[in-house]
């Protein structure tokens, strides 16, 4: 009965599509505050250079050939990054933005809202404008939501 359960487990996994995205990112710190940023991806399997920091919170070793982090963008700079990756259909790419410049800790601490603007990424050009107000303030340019 070795077989029947092996066929079993074959087909009741199935076949995930992935699909290669590719992003273009500007963001403009208009503010009189650095932001911090984060590309995250939400939904489907982990992969490398999208992980969270919960997720690298949570490792017991950091995989050494990986490239993840937070970038700081000062007051008054624009911030650039052109990044691709596998997607399934169900998950995307996010842009946290973190006001202040944060370490990890900080970073960890924040959810969304005030403090944490979680920005959906489309695959293309995305361009976002932080301004100064009493909360982080975010506009998004380009896709236009």
């Amino acid at each position: 009965m070795i077989v029947p359960l092996l066929a079993l487990v074959v087909s009741s996994t199935g076949c995930v599509a992935l699909y290669e995205r590719k992003f273009d990112i500007t963001v403009e710190n208009k503010s009189s505050r650095p932001v911090t940023l984060w590309l995250v991806k939400e939904g489907g399997v982990s992969r490398p250079s999208w992980r969270s920091p919960e997720e690298i919170a949570l490792m017991a070793e950091l995989p050494k050939d990986e490239k993840f982090g937070a970038v700081i963008v000062d007051p008054n700079k624009v911030g650039e990054n052109q990044i691709e990756g596998k997607f399934e259909s169900n998950s995307f790419g996010v842009l946290r933005i973190y006001d202040g410049e944060l370490d990890m800790n900080q970073i960890l601490a924040r959810s969304p809202g005030v403090l944490r603007k979680d920005m959906t990424l489309f695959p293309g050009k995305n361009h976002f404008v932080i301004a100064d107000a009493p909360i982080l303030k975010v506009e998004q340019l380009e896709p236009k939501p």
